[in-house]
């Protein structure tokens, strides 16, 4: 993974060469029974053709006035303002497989169980990407807590979709993170490539998590159980 720093406190990293893990490529080909083998042969050709990256920040945190200053940036959350007390730093991100897996995956979209297969092996490797990519940052920047993240439009009520454009102002705007990674924020708010993550990592001692607040019971990526309404 190569780490390029591209302004004041703001870098660029990419993955040259990625890889599942043995238990993620035993989960893909399980998921199509008597197409192991093509499965298998999906996987492979994907990891010679991903390319995921990520563009984050090192940004200062100030807490003021029901809600937070992130790299200068004024995002009105009161959990935010919770979470981000006391902190000079935090790192706002964003990371995606990529376009290149992203095109890769539509070649099968003439054919149903292909199409379906593509699409978890290109959730697989941002999943894959974004685990290496936490772990780096943990490493570089000597974080000793918890590392969660807030991820715009996860809490509605306390940080909307339309915080995208937010998120994107802390990365030197829409034109910077399009062009060093490929991901464009549509009117929307939504991004392209759809594999794609964005929010803003700190660090804390406690065990916070955005799935612990989120009213979607059947959510495919939650990552901890509900326990309680934020506020």
């Amino acid at each position: 993974m190569t780490h390029e720093t591209i302004g004041r406190e703001l870098f660029f990293v990419r993955a040259d060469k990625i890889t599942l893990s043995d238990s993620a490529t035993s989960r893909l080909c399980e998921l199509a029974e008597g197409c192991e083998d093509e499965t298998a042969e999906m996987i492979s050709e994907a990891s010679r053709i991903a390319v995921p990256k990520a563009i984050y920040s090192v940004a200062s945190s100030e807490t003021k006035n029901g809600g937070a200053f992130v790299g200068g940036v004024f995002v009105r959350s009161a959990l935010m303002k919770k979470n981000f007390t006391g902190l000079s730093r935090v790192f706002p991100f964003v990371a995606t497989s990529g376009k290149e897996l992203e095109k890769w995956a539509h070649g099968f979209d003439s054919d149903p169980l292909s199409q379906y297969i593509a699409d978890e092996i290109n959730k697989s490797f941002l999943h894959a990407f974004i685990t290496d990519f936490k772990n780096e940052l943990i490493s570089m920047y000597g974080v000793s807590g918890r590392f969660p993240s807030m991820n715009p439009g996860s809490l509605e009520k306390e940080w909307s979709i339309k915080g995208q454009d937010e998120l994107f102002s802390m990365l030197g705007g829409r034109k910077c993170v399009e062009k060093y990674t490929g991901v464009v924020l549509t009117d929307s708010f939504l991004m392209l490539p759809s594999k794609s993550v964005s929010g803003i990592y700190f660090e804390t001692e406690t065990d916070y998590e955005n799935c612990k607040l989120c009213p979607r019971d059947n959510c495919p990526n939650r990552r901890a159980p509900k326990t309680s309404k934020s506020g």
